[in-house]
């Protein structure tokens, strides 16, 4: 079954290929060299800001829903000597 519609799908697109380019009409128009490479200049940064617009939002949204484990909180310089002093405190109350 799928076989045959592989085989009627193929049929097709190769009749509509071979029609489009029997029937060929010349195109009255001139394109500048340059405006292709203009235009593979537009479609790339278009495409790479697309991916990167919903990645980044992809990123947001699953990190909304995850489950975080909670980070241990990073002592700075005031609060390692607080700590010392402290267990000074308690070395030299003995």
């Amino acid at each position: 079954m799928l076989k045959k519609d592989f085989n009627s799908r193929f049929l097709g697109f190769a009749l509509v290929a071979s029609i489009l380019v029997t029937t060929t009409v010349d195109a009255n128009a001139y394109i500048d060299p340059g405006s292709s490479s203009y235009f593979f200049q537009l479609l790339i940064a278009g495409l790479t800001a697309f991916v990167y617009f919903f990645s980044n939002i992809k990123r947001r949204v699953l990190s909304f829903f995850r489950k975080e484990a909670p980070q241990p909180e990073k002592l700075d310089e005031t609060d390692v000597k607080e700590q010392t002093l402290k267990k000074d405190d308690l070395h030299t109350s003995k």
